[in-house]
């Protein structure tokens, strides 16, 4: 039995990890505000306070940690503090796989698709944090796991949800960007991956994993509501770099290497859409009786 630790279990991607589990993994998980999911033994801890994540160490033993959590309001304090002091809570554990996810808001967005061999050049507080723990991760021989804009249905992510309850005469929490650019990635897809990464044998130091369409974020919207069977005509739009945002224009990452080691090959949001049509209607029909906008950022990757 192969024991693993996956911090932010609680949240969209971390829930989605341990529900992927592979039999033969016996979890564990990190949450601060919300539940995680049945089959995981839940540790509540703050990213913020080093005697939690010690305790949580001490508890799962991992042989896997995967380190998902992470306060986009406060990046300097969770996203590289707290892996600094998870870091510091593992301590000399030889033989653990370390994996870290990170963001293509690393880059700068000016030359797309990116390779994992291309030089980081944040430009938001997000990105320069993502970069420091990104280092900081690497010193201590973990693997770094960029991925692209990542979306679901079953149930949907906060993003997700909000674009269906505008959909729905709910009302849209901010326009979506026809100039920004990113690689869209279901949760389904990137799951399977990270889990062929925890058990495989001398992976990269880094790693790309994105969808195989690049579009705006407006277009994502559109394709969704077409989906849905809703008209996308009434989805608001906006151009970033006229209301001033300073944000990475395209953050598409090149996958090609993902492809050659584990067969990488994500679906297309109209085949994501597909997968679970018999299901998305009905879980984004539960969200939407009150869609949680406070979560719906537009730096959030």
């Amino acid at each position: 039995m192969h024991r693993a630790l996956v911090t932010g279990a609680s949240g969209f991607i971390g829930s989605r990890l341990c529900k992927d589990a592979p039999a033969g993994v016996s979890l564990w998980g990190t949450r601060f505000r919300g539940a995680c999911p049945e089959n995981v033994a839940a540790l509540s801890c703050s990213l913020e306070d080093k005697q939690s994540l010690v305790r949580a160490v001490e508890q799962s033993e991992p042989e896997v940690v995967a380190h998902l959590a992470y306060d986009q309001k406060r990046p300097q304090a969770t996203v590289e503090g707290g892996t600094r002091l998870l870091l510091e809570a593992m301590g000399a554990r030889p033989g653990v796989r370390l994996i870290l996810l990170s963001t293509g808001a690393v880059f700068d967005g000016e030359r797309a698709p990116y390779r994992e061999t291309d030089e980081p050049l944040p430009l938001t507080p997000y990105g320069r944090a993502k970069k420091r723990a990104e280092a900081m991760w690497a010193s201590a021989g973990g693997l770094v796991v960029r991925i692209g804009l990542t979306y679901g249905f079953d149930p949907p992510d906060p993003r997700t949800a909000a674009l269906y309850a505008g959909l729905c005469g709910k009302g849209f929490p901010h326009p979506y960007f026809d100039d920004e650019i990113r690689s869209p990635l279901f949760v389904g897809d990137l799951s399977a991956a990270l889990w062929k990464l925890a058990f495989l044998d001398d992976p990269p130091p880094v790693l790309h994993l994105a969808g195989p369409q690049s579009m705006s974020r407006y277009e994502l919207a559109r394709r969704l509501a077409a989906g849905w069977k809703f008209s996308p005509e009434g989805i608001p739009r906006a151009s970033a770099r006229q209301q001033g945002a300073k944000r990475p224009r395209d953050t598409s990452l090149d996958c090609s290497l993902a492809r050659s080691i584990l067969g990488f090959a994500p679906c297309t949001v109209e085949q994501a859409m597909e997968k679970e049509t018999l299901r998305n209607h009905r879980r984004c029909g539960e969200k939407i009786r009150n869609p949680d906008y406070s979560r719906v950022r537009f730096a959030r990757e």
